[in-house]
């Protein structure tokens, strides 16, 4: 009898042990999840407040290949700027289509792989990751011909409002006016290439002043499908002005 007391003790306090262990577990995946919910939720916090992007490097191109002062790329021309990035980095630049109210050149919002699944850097073309978007901020007007669009308006925010504010992809083709490439040097860095090829191109345009930055592949600097974020986006696609917006970068670089 005792023997089997003994026995029935010793279950129950394993039986016990084994409920406590899972109810710890339990606990500890909880408390991941809610530092998860956190760690996120303070991303986006940081993200609308403007203070907190996190670009490891960032800032603007306006000086074209060879010239002497800023000024628009026009057919033919290229900026060239170099970014350090580390494996798992993104790289994410945008320049207005000045033919437009409001159109601009980018990759997808996660930004390009500088780095292969080996960790090794990347090289050559990507222009089959660059995409053109509108902005959503001013109606269309016909490329080349809206007398709101930067060649022609008489000032900024002239045009009137988009009946569709969200950022959208357009449908053309972005090959047919860049070409975009990245060289790898030493010690992380890269030298971007963006060269405007629009010579042939139904509408010729000049391509504007830029922002760049690197960043972790979990943000972009800017959302496909919502409106456009108060950043800098509407004066870079509007009025070819990165001014801001490389402001806004430049808070966590």
């Amino acid at each position: 009898d005792e023997a089997m007391e003994d026995d029935e003790a010793m279950e129950d306090d394993e039986a016990m042990e084994d409920d406590e262990a899972m109810e710890d577990d339990a606990m500890e995946d909880d408390a991941m999840e809610d530092d998860a919910m956190e760690d996120d939720a303070m991303e986006d916090d940081a993200m609308e407040d403007g203070s907190g992007f996190p670009a490891s490097d960032s800032g603007i191109f306006a000086v074209p290949a060879g010239a002497a002062a800023d000024g628009v790329a026009a057919p033919g021309d290229a900026y060239e700027f170099t970014v350090s990035a580390q494996p798992g980095d993104r790289l994410s630049f945008l320049t207005m289509f000045v033919q437009s109210n409001d159109w601009f050149f980018a990759p997808a919002a996660e930004g390009i792989e500088l780095f292969d699944a080996a960790g090794e850097p990347i090289s050559g073309d990507v222009t089959d990751q660059i995409f053109l978007f509108d902005a959503g901020t001013e109606a269309d007007q016909a490329p080349g011909e809206g007398a709101d669009q930067a060649p022609r308006q008489s000032g900024a925010n002239v045009g009137e409002a988009d009946p569709d504010n969200t950022v959208r992809l357009v449908d053309r083709s972005a090959a047919d006016y860049v070409s975009v490439s990245v060289t790898p040097g030493a010690s992380g860095q890269f030298e971007v290439r963006i060269e405007n090829v629009s010579d042939d191109a139904s509408v010729p345009t000049p391509i504007a002043p830029g922002v760049y930055a690197v960043h972790p592949a979990n943000v972009g600097l800017f959302a496909l499908g919502e409106a456009a974020a108060d950043h800098g986006l509407e004066a870079l696609a509007e009025d070819g002005d990165p001014t801001v917006f490389a402001g806004f970068l430049a808070q966590a670089s």
